[in-house]
């Protein structure tokens, strides 16, 4: 039987850097899927994206125009044989184009939204106003991404519910797949050894948009730093707020708080491998609140002791006290309590990091990823009258 295809598509990065797409990917060929692209990279970062979100230029979406013209000649003309696409993140503005070509050509279309673009924009970074009829336009391509899509994955329950509920999407639309964790992370547990002999080292890393809360972790370090010296904290990373943190270390004179800028993969997995305790997110914002980021299942992966933010999405996959410390978001003082508790207590740390692990790989190692998506794919060529291929699996129980 010939081999199914899944043609992977749109303006996204397909960069290592870029997690969630190269997970995915990697997910794909696991279930035994060949992949295939019809992708031009349109986002060169963080940077780019806000810049488009608050407003670009003419020339910039000019030049994005012509991008999507070109993306479509492309699936058209030159794509190959193939039973699916997926659109890849960020592929909001992709799905309209996406759409179009797949019509013409008879295929199913799966978009990871993975957030919500409304969400990100506007609640989150605050880049535009809501009310605002940039927000207005941000709302409705959001919206209609997924309406056209036949099938939305995205990373949690909670962002499920919030989506369905604003777009009043039926709850069946969606398929909840993980973050996971990058390349490199999910191996063998690692033993934490610390920076420095005799000292704690905690870590943060991430891009500093809101929903972070690094500003609350360096709040907590300052609220430790009089009485425990030995607890020290990295903040690897740069974005939208790393200013105000590094002007409030700065103003304290926080001698325990180092800033390393951005590492690729594999520095970052060095420094998480070193580290004692693992920080995960601590914003208010409600995108906060339905996002289990990368950097924790990463931790995760690596056997590590995890501190985050007592969300719904937190609860989907961890316990308190059992896989992680779950604390109150945007609450320095109750963050310090728990960095104060890991730090006086290494078998807890140890037992954390264990079930953590054991946690990662029952719920988001790239096998499991590998067999939800094989079964969400299977169910659409099936619905389309394709029969997938010999070798990979139907569905198997696992949510699609």
């Amino acid at each position: 039987m010939a081999e199914s295809t899944v043609c992977v598509y749109g303006t996204g990065s397909l960069t290592p850097e870029y997690v969630r797409n190269v997970l995915l990917i990697e997910a794909l060929e696991t279930a035994g899927f060949h992949v295939i692209y019809c992708s031009i990279p349109a986002w060169t970062g963080t940077r780019a994206k806000i810049v488009a979100a608050r407003g670009g230029s003419l020339l910039a979406a000019l030049r994005f125009a012509f991008i999507q013209i070109r993306l479509l000649c492309r699936y058209l003309l030159l794509t190959g044989r193939h039973d699916l696409v997926l659109v890849v993140a960020p592929g909001h503005l992709d799905i309209p184009i996406a759409r179009l070509g797949t019509w013409l050509r008879g295929k199913p279309l799966v978009f990871d939204a993975f957030y919500s673009l409304y969400d990100t924009v506007v609640s989150d970074r605050g880049l535009c106003p809501d009310g605002s009829l940039r927000a207005s336009i941000i709302s409705f391509v959001d919206g209609l991404s997924c309406r056209l899509s036949d099938k939305v994955l995205i990373d949690t329950c909670s962002n499920r519910d919030f989506v369905s509920r604003r777009y009043r999407l039926r709850p069946d639309s969606f398929a909840v797949i993980p973050a996971g964790a990058p390349r490199g992370f999910d191996g063998e547990p690692a033993q934490a050894d610390g920076v420095v002999a005799g000292q704690c080292t905690v870590l943060f890393h991430g891009s500093y948009v809101p929903l972070q809360g690094a500003l609350v972790v360096a709040q907590a370090a300052e609220i430790l730093a009089r009485d425990h010296p030995d607890i020290r904290f990295r903040m690897v990373g740069d974005g939208q707020t790393r200013q105000d943190v590094a002007s409030l270390a700065e103003e304290k004179g926080l001698t325990s708080l180092a800033f390393v800028d951005w590492l690729p993969l594999e520095g970052l997995a060095e420094e998480v491998r070193k580290a004692d305790i693992c920080l995960g997110i601590f914003g208010t914002s409600g995108k906060a609140s339905r996002v289990i980021p990368h950097k924790v299942y990463a931790a995760m992966a690596m056997g590590k002791p995890i501190i985050t933010a007592d969300t719904p999405a937190a609860r989907e996959l961890l316990e308190d006290g059992k896989t992680a410390l779950l604390c109150r978001p945007g609450d320095p003082g109750d963050l310090s309590a728990s960095i104060l508790r890991l730090s006086a207590n290494p078998s807890l740390r140890t037992a954390l990091g264990r079930s953590a692990r054991s946690l990662f790989v029952e719920r988001a190692a790239t096998g499991v990823v590998a067999r939800r998506l094989a079964g969400l794919v299977c169910s659409l060529m099936a619905r389309s009258g394709r029969r997938p291929m010999s070798g990979v699996p139907r569905r198997d129980g696992l949510e699609a």
